[in-house]
């Protein structure tokens, strides 16, 4: 759910300003989305590390909260498995 904020004293000469909650980041196959704070709110510039599990590689390495109140896009996707044959 998309929320605006309004607050007070907080911009220039104690001017108002409002910003968007990106709410938590969002959930992806194959892997999780951290944020690099514990805030209850997340605001137009908060970052998330990305992580995928093993043999999955993350489209982007961490993702920011868009000043349209989104994530950036990102998706764990599967990577090249190699076979080393061994002779023994």
């Amino acid at each position: 759910m998309l929320q605006i904020y309004i607050v007070n004293g907080g911009g220039i000469n104690g001017q108002k300003f409002a910003f968007l909650d990106c709410g938590k980041p969002p959930t992806i196959a194959n892997g999780f989305i951290t944020p690099k704070t514990n805030a209850s709110v997340h605001k137009y510039g908060d970052l998330a590390d990305v992580k995928c599990y093993p043999a999955y590689n993350a489209t982007l390495p961490m993702v920011a909260c868009r000043g349209d109140g989104t994530w950036d896009a990102v998706s764990c996707v599967a990577g090249k498995l190699y076979m080393i044959k061994m002779n023994f």
